[in-house]
């Protein structure tokens, strides 16, 4: 049986004629040269990101993706591998080569190039390049002629033969452009270039050596391919394994309080769900069974009806609940061309944190929003513990791995390879944690959770995902990228399959935060703090799926942009409450300190929610800022909307004025604007006098660039 396998594997691997030997030969190192790269690109893509932003880790599903991508990997390889030897036996059986052979190191150099050619071919719909793009594809181009060569002729084969080596292949194709991307990320062009050109001199250089090192001990290629395979699967385990340790970071200890002044007063929790319209839940009458588990808490808590978003962005909104100020006044809002992603929170502003932290609380903030609730942009002032992460986004346009949503996408849904936020699972659980060491020391605390499960690129966990319209093609998120450039640009709308998708799978992740919210009401149940607890649930925006040719958030004040849930489950409440009356996101940081027994600091703008009597003098306004540079493919303006009983009054600076009654018209689709209409010269007169008192701000903070690159990541702004 022994001499049997040898005898095959030798026919195999090491000097086979038939065409069975090139066909097996072809896919047993298509599927090693390919694996190989899975391994590599993924490597270098996680590495590249864990070194520039400190608040990135990896997720759970970053281990359903490595195994997806190199499982899919192998199989292709293997099957481009076998044609690939086919083809090398045609090419001899005409005698265009000098060997007869099917011989590992010309079996090894034609799998090499099924992977060159299929990364050239993936680069070229990126045109017109990036110099990233430019680079790699010139290194692609110049290795497939390499393998080419070393198929045909033997002379080519012995000197370069190393190069086709499954790992060298790998790094040479992505080592140039990531380490300009990614490791030189600072210097100019043309250094980025140099060191680009010379990680991959390097790596072919190191190769080659290596190589001839082997040779001079009489090691025959072929004797090497059971390693390789071995080291695909040590590799992938070593990634696994350290990721895992990355994962498991701990959750900070809670500093000492300077002050127990406190003991004995209410803990406050406040969640923002992320990018939640109101019309959405099913607890504000959405036809879908979105939230059961708030519809259960709301019968002990009171629902506000008519919550209006002070912005359309997280950044402005946030601020907004933190100070109890609008927009224009606490000067956090988008601010081109000097803060073209959003002027940071100046720290003369006092938020809820500071105010509570000061009276003795712990304050302790787990937030998923990764780009505008971290300190960059001054959010997380008067959190003793700010905990903000996100995974790894596991994608670029020019790496090959992005094929494989695309292709798998035809059959199951592609989510995972999208997940860009921390989810709220992970958040609650180092929520958790802090709950249970505030709840061990005594002290009354204040915990702010974020969930981001709603937002773009809409990929809810299972069974979520296809929850309210049976299994959905997810939309990967770089053709929603298109979708969204284009509908945006005017140049198509939104089919109504599409919006079905989309909306299925926001839907989805409104239910999954739902249940994350149910798991958090009962660790407070559990820990027995639940009935002396202020409990907040919020969004700081809305969405848009296509309405008047608009996508995502950012893009408006009409009512999918601005009405949003709120929710207020009082300490020691037990009987439900509705209000239908007009209120504001700068109202909650009053109604908080109310509900402790606090004032709130003067000039706030807000009002206490406990006091609001739902009069027709009480207004709230809602602002949309100028963006630039084209931030979410929206044109630069400023746009307002103000509020007063049942009518809504929009104006924008590029000349346009809206009037709706919303009792009426909930949808926004009869505009009853007149210049002669009392209820809109009223209501413009009030916004106009409110705007004339906005105090002038000062710029605090320069633009962080990592940022910038984050937002683009994301989808937020287009590409350079």
């Amino acid at each position: 049986m022994t001499d049997e396998y040898t005898a095959h594997r030798n026919e195999t691997l090491a000097g086979g004629t038939t065409t069975r030997s090139f066909v097996l030969g072809g896919a047993l190192h298509g599927a090693v040269v390919w694996g190989a790269y899975a391994v590599v690109e993924h490597v270098l893509l996680t590495l590249s990101t864990l070194m520039n932003e400190s608040q990135i880790v990896l997720a759970p599903h970053h281990w359903i993706v490595l195994a997806t991508v190199v499982g899919t990997f192998v199989a292709a390889g293997g099957i481009l591998g076998a044609l690939a030897g086919l083809a090398l036996k045609a090419v001899q059986n005409r005698g265009l080569t000098g060997a007869r052979a099917a011989s590992a190191a010309r079996l090894r150099a034609v799998a090499a190039l099924t992977l060159t050619l299929a990364f050239g071919v993936n680069v070229l719909p990126a045109y017109p390049f990036n110099k990233a793009e430019a680079f790699a594809l010139a290194t692609s181009v110049i290795l497939s002629a390499a393998f080419v060569l070393a198929a045909v002729w033997d002379r080519w084969l012995e000197g370069i033969s190393s190069l086709s080596n499954p790992w060298v292949a790998s790094l040479l194709l992505l080592g140039g452009a990531w380490s300009g991307r990614a490791v030189i990320r600072v210097a100019s062009g043309p250094f980025k270039l140099a060191g680009a050109v010379g990680a991959v001199l390097a790596v072919a250089c190191i190769a080659m050596a290596g190589s001839a090192f082997w040779r001079r001990r009489g090691l025959p290629a072929d004797a090497f391919l059971p390693a390789r395979a071995a080291a695909v699967l040590a590799a992938t385990g070593g990634v696994v394994f350290g990721g895992s340790l990355l994962l498991a970071r701990g959750v900070r200890p809670l500093p000492p309080l300077a002050s127990h002044a406190a003991v004995g007063r209410p803990n406050v929790v406040m969640v923002t769900m992320d990018t939640v319209r109101a019309d959405h839940l099913s607890l504000y009458g959405y036809g879908e069974d979105t939230t059961p588990h708030l519809e259960e808490l709301a019968r002990e808590a009171t629902v506000y009806t008519g919550a209006v978003a002070a912005s359309d962005i997280t950044l402005t909104s946030h601020a907004s609940l933190f100070t109890g100020l609008y927009g224009s006044w606490h000067g956090a809002y988008m601010d081109p061309p000097q803060f073209p992603t959003g002027r940071p929170l100046d720290g003369r502003y006092l938020t809820l944190a500071e105010i509570l932290f000061d009276k003795g609380f712990r304050t302790m903030a787990v937030v998923a929003n990764s780009v505008y609730l971290n300190r960059s942009f001054g959010l997380c002032q008067g959190f003793q513990v700010h905990d903000v992460r996100s995974p790894v986004i596991l994608g670029d346009r020019f790496y090959l791995r992005n094929a494989v949503p695309r292709l798998l996408g035809l059959f199951v849904s592609t989510a995972e390879f999208d997940v860009a936020w921390w989810r709220a699972e992970e958040v609650n659980k180092v929520g958790f944690a802090l709950l249970e060491r505030a709840k061990r020391d005594g002290d009354p605390f204040f915990l702010f959770v974020n969930y981001m499960d709603a937002h773009t690129p809409y990929a809810p966990p299972a069974p979520f995902g296809d929850a309210f319209l049976g299994p959905v093609r997810h939309i990967g998120f770089y053709a929603y990228k298109v979708l969204k450039r284009e509908v945006m640009a005017g140049e198509r709308t939104v089919t109504p399959a599409e919006r079905r998708q989309l909306v299925a799978e926001y839907d989805g992740g409104i239910a999954y935060m739902d249940l994350q919210l149910a798991r958090l009401i009962s660790k407070l149940k559990e820990l027995g703090v639940f009935e002396n607890t202020v409990i907040v649930i919020t969004s700081d925006h809305g969405e848009a799926f296509g309405a008047r040719n608009l996508l995502e958030h950012g893009v408006s004040v009409y009512q999918n942009q601005v009405h949003v849930p709120l929710i207020i489950k009082y300490p020691n409440q037990h009987l439900p409450g509705v209000v239908d009356s007009l209120v504001s996101q700068v109202d909650v940081m009053p109604t908080v300190l109310a509900a402790l027994g606090f004032e709130p600091p003067k000039g706030v703008q807000g009002e206490k929610l406990q006091e609001v009597d739902g009069g027709t003098r009480r207004f709230v306004v809602s602002e949309s800022f100028g963006l630039a540079g084209g931030f979410n493919y929206r044109p630069e303006r400023t746009e307002r909307a103000i509020f007063s009983a049942t009518m809504k009054y929009i104006t924008s600076s590029d000349g346009k004025h809206e009037l709706y009654d919303l009792f009426l018209d909930p949808e926004e689709q009869q505009n009853l604007f007149r210049p002669d209409d009392t209820r809109a010269t009223a209501l413009a007169a009030r916004l106009n006098d409110w705007v004339k008192a906005v105090p002038d701000s000062a710029a605090s903070s320069a633009v962080d660039k990592d940022l910038v690159r984050r937002l683009r990541a994301l989808g937020y702004a287009q590409q350079p």
